[in-house]
């Protein structure tokens, strides 16, 4: 037991040192390539194009949804009643349905019409669908559901442009929640005023008033509330640092990457060298000359 320890140990070293040897013999061709991966690296880092990130702070606005508990039974049957209509009683949307009509195609194209950017986005011809992908890609949404914080941030070569669009996209955003907020509650009080000349309930007919009452307040707020879904705490400026490239990333990771591509193939060459050396001394030993 202690033989075949020491042999494993002896054998362990020994690979050691034939590790090292082999390294050592092609130390030059290692360090060239080494560093020609890393100068390609050096010259992707400086020939990148800058980007810049600009970002602005939001919080959700507080709905004005509210429930009268004497009458919450029958508000509730009306609720399913309109829903049943294909109308909804709510208020706003969720954050996450609000943050979702941010990337959504409809609103991305009309912002996009809207400001004309279209020409600033690429100089080729594409599709709506296209140019939707390209400006979602742009954009990040770090929303923190503890400080109630949502972060919009916006990507692009020019830092100005990065701001005022993502600025922009904030105000667009509210304004058309807002004008669907108001839409919504126009349809609402057709509905509830159409289920107020049908009904003769005296109970009933309270809680169609009250649920009227509520929807003219939304429509009020919809109105007159500018930041209807979303406040701005900081607006976006236009960033002095680029978000990328990080160049010294970059070349981190090349000269990295240019040391492991060396030394595997120093092992691959020498691993077949091996081979085919072991090869020939087979065939001498089959096919001996004379």
């Amino acid at each position: 037991m202690e033989n075949m320890k020491g042999n494993a140990s002896l054998n362990g070293e020994l690979d050691v040192v034939a590790f090292m040897r082999i390294i050592w013999r092609r130390r030059w061709w290692i360090f060239l390539t080494t560093i020609l991966v890393t100068i390609g690296g050096v010259a992707y880092a400086l020939m990148a194009e800058e980007m810049f990130r600009a970002e602005v702070v939001v919080v959700p606005t507080v709905g004005g949804d509210s429930k009268s508990g004497a009458r919450g039974g029958l508000m509730s049957a009306f609720g399913g009643l309109a829903s049943m209509a294909g109308i909804s009683l709510g208020g706003g949307g969720s954050v996450e349905e609000n943050l979702a009509v941010l990337t959504s195609r409809t609103f991305v194209s009309e912002f996009i019409k809207s400001n004309n950017l279209k020409a600033q986005l690429t100089k080729n011809e594409l599709s709506d669908w296209k140019l939707h992908r390209i400006f979602v890609r742009m954009l990040d949404v770090q929303d923190n559901p503890r400080s109630n914080l949502i972060r919009v941030g916006l990507t692009w070569r020019d830092p100005v442009r990065a701001a005022s669009w993502v600025n922009k996209l904030i105000v667009a955003l509210n304004d058309h929640l807002r004008r669907e907020a108001i839409e919504r509650s126009n349809e609402n009080l057709k509905y509830l005023q159409t289920e107020l000349q049908r009904t003769r309930i005296e109970e009933m007919r309270l809680a169609l008033y009250e649920l009227i009452s509520q929807e003219q307040k939304k429509a009020m707020v919809a109105n007159t509330q500018q930041e209807f879904a979303f406040r701005v705490l900081d607006k976006a400026v236009a960033p002095e640092e680029r978000n990328s490239p990080k160049r010294k990333k970059i070349v981190l990771i090349a000269m990295i990457t240019g040391l492991f591509l060396a030394l595997l193939i120093v092992f691959v060459r020498e691993a077949v060298d091996r081979l085919k050396h072991e090869s020939d001394s087979i065939d001498q030993n089959i096919n001996p000359r004379g």
